[in-house]
């Protein structure tokens, strides 16, 4: 059973028979919220701390180094380390350079505790049973532990990068090497003399690996070509309407642009319609450019979810395609009050 549709039809039932129809998705939205700040958010406290010090003439190098110290894998994935530095940071700096720290640190606790008086007294207002209350509770706890798991899957990136790179002094291979051989291939790896680099180019033009609960097979070259197409390539159909869950609320209209991988970022304008797969921690400066962000995948505590209500930004997750019948340039609206994105002629 997906929790996810079990969480939104539980609720949706719930209100529905407490005669709240009209206010379905508003309520739902309310009680399934986290109530605990991203780590994307945390950060942005320290900086406004850094920024405020600034402000008052303090020297910041000391609390500058500490800051990178605690939060230079930000923008890591899991193919790239990325160590943010000094001049990253400093950069974000010169971005709030005109804001007030301290009103900005007060909307933020406001907005904080605003989201937990508005659950509280919903939840007293529905006089909600034993059982929803527990089943809101442990929502919150999931949408923590997940974005705790990004975090340390980030951190984790960082030490990874340190492991690969003392795997390929070992074996005389350069990181690109390093970054197309399997965890598995290792030990057979460093107890040969000689390796046959050709299968690395193979890998390099097109890999493919498949996992089954008895192993894994990995395809390279034309070969894995073939098997991506059978597995996952569908033909493009025509659009009008897509629909998905509510994630933030609110409307915006403008041009798509589909973000695959890392490299797409770039792509990325303010005004823009963000659609991808799923977003990323890595995603966050052009998440916060987009006009709108809409999702393949995700529920109601996923990252593009928690992300773009902090950003107060429209947003739509598990449409299931949206990726597949999008392309760049498309004009669409997005309709984040019900739930639709619709293609603008």
């Amino acid at each position: 059973m997906d929790p996810e549709n079990y969480l939104h039809n539980y609720f949706k039932n719930l209100l529905r028979e407490k005669g709240y129809k009209e206010k379905i998705e508003e309520y739902y939205l309310c009680l399934v919220n986290p109530i605990e700040e991203s780590f994307i958010t945390q950060e942005y406290r320290d900086l406004l701390l850094l920024h405020k010090e600034k402000k008052q003439g303090k020297n910041i190098h000391e609390g500058l180094q500490k800051h990178i110290q605690k939060w230079h894998w930000l923008q890591n994935n899991y193919a790239l380390d990325l160590c943010l530095d000094e001049t990253f940071f400093a950069k974000k700096l010169g971005e709030i350079k005109n804001l007030d720290p301290e009103k900005e640190i007060q909307r933020l606790d406001f907005e904080l505790k605003e989201k937990k008086r508005k659950k509280e007294a919903l939840i007293k207002k529905l006089n909600l049973s034993p059982e929803a209350k527990n089943l809101i509770r442990i929502t919150e706890v999931f949408a923590y532990m997940q974005d705790e798991r990004k975090k340390y899957v980030l951190l984790a990136s960082h030490y990874q990068s340190q492991f690969i790179d003392e795997f390929g002094k070992r074996l005389k291979l350069n990181r690109k090497e390093m970054e197309y051989t399997y965890i598995e291939e290792l030990p057979e790896l460093l107890e040969q003399k000689k390796i046959d680099t050709a299968i690395f180019e193979e890998r390099k033009r097109f890999t493919v690996v498949i996992h089954t609960l008895n192993g894994f097979e990995i395809f390279s070259g034309d070969l894995a070509e073939e098997v991506f197409k059978t597995l996952f390539e569908q033909k493009q159909t025509a659009f009008t309407k897509l629909q998905g869950i509510i994630a933030s609320k609110g409307k915006a209209s403008g041009p798509v642009k589909v973000v695959n991988k890392v490299q797409d970022l770039n792509k990325v304008h303010r005004g823009d319609i963000l659609v991808a797969t799923m977003t990323r921690p890595e995603m966050i400066i052009a998440m916060k450019k987009a006009a709108a962000i809409v999702t393949d995948e995700g529920g109601v505590t996923c990252h593009a979810a928690v992300v773009s209500r902090e950003l107060r930004i429209p947003c739509i997750i598990g449409t299931k395609n949206a990726t597949k019948v999008l392309k760049d340039g498309d004009l669409v609206e997005v309709d984040a009050n019900n739930g639709i994105i619709k293609k603008r002629t």
